[in-house]
């Protein structure tokens, strides 16, 4: 949970910004294509509840935009960092 290296540093994004980039690199890095059937978990790391349905609801929509079928979506905390800021989709 800690001690991950970044990604990349930026300016302040909006929750559906922070979620289409997620989306975008998982999907990518994956290889997802139209038509794959997906589950979509979005972990609360402790102090994020109220964001974490905005990030769910984005990440459904930018998934079906892809056409990419999500069979299943689980939003909550999971794995939490002692109120931690922030969310990890998987």
């Amino acid at each position: 949970m800690h001690g991950e290296k970044g990604v990349e540093r930026t300016t302040l994004k909006s929750a559906d910004e922070l979620a289409d980039r997620i989306v975008a690199t998982i999907v990518g890095d994956l290889g997802l294509r139209a038509g794959d059937r997906v589950a979509l978990l979005v972990n609360n790391l402790g102090a994020t509840p109220m964001e974490l349905a905005t990030v769910n609801r984005r990440a459904l929509v930018a998934l079906r935009e892809r056409s990419i079928i999500v069979e299943r979506a689980w939003s909550g905390t999971f794995l939490s960092a002692l109120e931690m800021p922030g969310c990890s989709p998987r």
